[in-house]
């Protein structure tokens, strides 16, 4: 589950392994470790981005930091668009607990290999409502600096920079193998309408015929067992 300060409405972010498997083990990692709780988005820029994963804790972040960077995902091909999720770098392997999330789908995003995306935002109303005022980090804008928010933390944006959005807290609403895993922002059942149906719920499908699959056949067992005869003359109950 995942909450902001910016809307009282939570948030779902569904992860596809598939698309960026080093990237969405990175992140879900992440939210294992609670290390987005009172995160800032400390880079909001409309129309671009918003910008996070540097914690609330100066310690926590030096904890990840000492872990190194991740190698970069193959790209697959996966163009970016309006609420993708993907993590920051700066060069070849360099990706580490930085993100972004694009604001639009004419971005410009995805021409390096380190900008692969793996999830997707559900609410982006929610993100729209990301406050933007400080605008983007030097030296193209007035926001923060990224270098005093990892020493100092969140006491840097207390003083300097009151009205920050933060990320409240995050965690892992459902987790099926490689498939697709939500973050919940959920104030209700998810939708599966858009998006060609997510792949957990294709999966729990697939769950539903095994289960009946298995029934039958036991049932077939049984009746086996009990009238003693050839396979072909039963059917599976």
């Amino acid at each position: 589950m995942c909450k902001t300060t910016a809307s009282p409405k939570e948030i779902r972010i569904e992860v596809y392994p598939d698309w960026a498997p080093i990237g969405s083990d990175r992140f879900l990692e992440l939210v294992r470790d609670n290390y987005f709780t009172k995160s800032p988005f400390f880079r909001v820029v409309k129309g671009f981005l918003v910008q996070f994963g540097i914690p609330a804790d100066p310690s926590k972040w030096k904890e990840w930091h000492d872990k190194g960077p991740i190698n970069d995902d193959p790209p697959k091909g996966v163009s970016f668009k309006r609420g993708y999720l993907s993590f920051a770098g700066y060069g070849e392997d360099s990706r580490t607990t930085e993100l972004f999330v694009a604001y639009s789908d004419e971005n410009g995003f995805g021409n390096t290999r380190w900008e692969v995306p793996f999830g997707v935002v559900q609410d982006m109303d929610v993100f729209d409502q990301i406050n933007d005022e400080y605008g983007d980090v030097p030296p193209y804008g007035q926001g923060p600096d990224q270098q005093q928010l990892y020493l100092r933390g969140n006491a840097y944006l207390t003083e300097n920079f009151p009205k920050m959005d933060y990320i409240s807290y995050c965690s892992i609403e459902s987790e099926q193998n490689s498939f697709n895993t939500e973050i919940s922002i959920l104030n209700e059942l998810p939708s599966y309408e858009s998006k060609g149906k997510s792949e957990s719920y294709i999966f729990f499908r697939g769950e539903v015929w095994l289960l009946f699959i298995g029934i039958g056949y036991l049932g077939f067992l049984f009746v086996y067992k009990m009238n003693g005869t050839t396979t072909q003359e039963y059917k599976i109950l």
